[in-house]
């Protein structure tokens, strides 16, 4: 898919790969009920986005 359809294509205009952007509507839930905490809940976050990483998920950040 085209850079330009990924990031006009997504809510709010932010992009997120499939698994972190589902993690992160979904599960925060489970952090405001008190069922794990922020640190437990961000480890898995970062587990999610370093598995996207590693499978070329990402979008391409430009040099500065």
């Amino acid at each position: 898919m085209p850079l330009e359809k990924e990031t006009t294509d997504t809510p709010h205009g932010l992009f997120f790969p499939a698994d972190p952007g589902v993690h992160i509507w979904k599960d925060m839930e489970v952090v405001w009920a008190g069922d794990i905490s922020v640190e437990d809940y961000m480890y898995d976050h970062q587990k999610l986005w370093d598995k996207a990483r590693d499978k070329g998920e990402l979008l391409p950040v430009g040099a500065r």
